[in-house]
C-alpha cells in the first residue's frame, strides 16, 4: 500500500483521520518516513525535529501525532519540540556519574529495572558531564572518583551554582562522612554502596513523583470533602472514576473518594481532561499509548474508550499537543 502526501495546508480533521490511520493499521515506520521526507519540502530545522521524535515515536505511539504538527506549524514549533516530547511521553533523562564502569553498568540495570520511559547516560568524570550541556532531570553522582576526575561534591556545587537545568542530585558513595556536603547542595538522597535494590527502586520512585508532581503543579480541583473545602493539584490526578453517584479521583499517592458529578468535573477540567466513557475522566498528561477500545495510563491504568467518544477523543488530544507546544 502506497501512501503519498504532498505540500501544502491541510484540514485539521483529516490529519487526524490520517495520522491515526497509519498507526492503527500498523504503518507506522511506513508513517514516518513519509513525514520525515514531508518535512524535507519544509523546512531543515523541522526535518531535524522529526528525525528526534522518530524513535521515541516507535516505542510511544501517543506522541505521533506531534510529527504532523510539527510539518505543519514551522520552526518555532521545531525548537521546542524536545521540551514537549519530554513531558508528553513522561520520559525522563537519567544520568550516572561514576568513574567506575562496574558500578555505572550496575546503577543504569537498576534504573531499567523499573520500568520507567527514560533515556539514560553515563559519564565517567564530572568534566565528561559538564561539557555534555544536555539538561537532566535526575543526576546519581559518585561522591569520590579517581584524581583528575573531579568529585561529586565539586560537581553538584557548580550544577547549583551556575546551571539552568537543576536536576535531582542523589550521591551514590561508599563513604558516609560527605552526608553534610550533601545537605549543601540540596542532595535529594545519600545512597550507600553498595547500593540495595529495593531501596534505589524506593528513592528512584520518590524522585519521579516529584519530578512529575512540579511538572504539573499549578492549577487545582477545589472539592468538598469531610465537611471542609480541599485542593487536589490537578497534575497529581490521573483519572476520575464515577460510580454510585460518587466520584474516585485515582491520584499519584492513593485514592479519594467523595460525592459529585462527574458531568461538572468534565466541564470544569476540559483544558486536560477527556471523558473518554461515562465512568472515565482521564489526564491527558498521562497517556502512554491508546487503541480504539482503551487507552494506557502512564500509572499502568488500562480503561475503556466508548466506540462514540473515541473520534472526539483523538481530536481533543491532538489539540492537546498542539496547545502544550504552544504554551512552551
Amino acid at each position: 500500500m502506497i501512501f503519498i502526501l504532498t505540500y501544502g495546508d491541510f484540514d485539521f480533521d483529516n490529519i487526524v483521520d490520517l495520522i491515526y490511520g497509519f498507526i492503527l493499521e500498523s504503518y507506522l515506520h511506513k508513517a514516518i518516513n513519509i513525514f520525515t521526507s514531508f518535512a524535507q519540502l519544509r523546512d531543515s530545522a523541522i526535518c531535524e525535529a522529526v528525525s528526534s521524535c522518530c524513535a521515541a515515536s516507535i516505542k510511544f505511539p501517543s506522541v505521533f501525532p506531534m510529527l504532523i504538527y510539527i510539518c505543519i506549524s514551522g520552526g518555532a514549533a521545531a525548537k521546542r519540540i524536545k521540551i514537549r516530547l519530554r513531558g508528553i511521553s513522561d520520559m525522563m533523562r537519567i544520568a550516572v556519574c561514576d568513574d567506575d564502569a562496574v558500578t555505572r553498568a550496575y546503577l543504569i540495570a537498576l534504573i531499567e529495572k523499573q520500568n520507567i520511559d527514560c533515556e539514560i547516560a553515563e559519564f565517567d568524570s564530572a568534566q565528561g558531564y559538564l561539557a555534555d550541556g544536555r539538561g537532566f532531570d535526575i543526576i546519581f553522582l559518585d561522591i569520590e572518583m579517581s584524581e583528575g576526575k573531579g568529585t561529586g561534591v565539586e560537581l553538584a556545587r557548580k550544577i547549583r551554582a551556575n546551571m539552568r537545568n537543576q536536576p535531582i542530585i542523589i550521591f551514590v558513595t561508599g563513604y558516609d562522612k560527605y552526608v553534610y556536603d550533601a545537605f549543601d547542595v540540596e542532595a535529594f538522597q545519600y545512597l550507600l554502596k553498595p547500593v540495595e535494590e529495593q531501596k534505589f527502586a524506593q528513592v528512584l520512585q520518590r524522585a519521579v513523583k516529584k519530578i512529575i508532581a512540579e511538572k504539573n503543579a499549578g492549577e487545582t480541583l477545589m472539592i468538598r470533602y469531610a465537611n471542609s473545602k480541599k485542593a487536589i493539584p490537578t497534575g497529581s490526578i490521573y483519572y476520575i472514576e464515577s460510580r454510585n453517584h460518587k466520584v474516585i479521583l485515582h491520584l499519584n499517592d492513593g485514592e479519594l473518594e467523595y460525592y459529585a458529578k462527574i458531568g461538572e468535573l468534565e466541564r470544569q477540567l476540559q483544558r486536560s481532561f477527556f471523558r473518554i466513557h461515562k465512568g472515565y475522566l482521564i489526564n491527558m498528561f498521562y497517556i502512554d499509548s491508546y487503541t480504539k477500545t482503551d487507552v494506557l495510563l502512564t500509572s499502568g491504568d488500562r480503561l475503556l474508550i466508548s466506540k462514540y467518544k473515541y473520534s472526539d477523543f483523538v481530536k481533543a488530544y491532538l489539540r492537546f499537543l498542539k496547545r502544550g507546544l504552544a504554551d512552551e
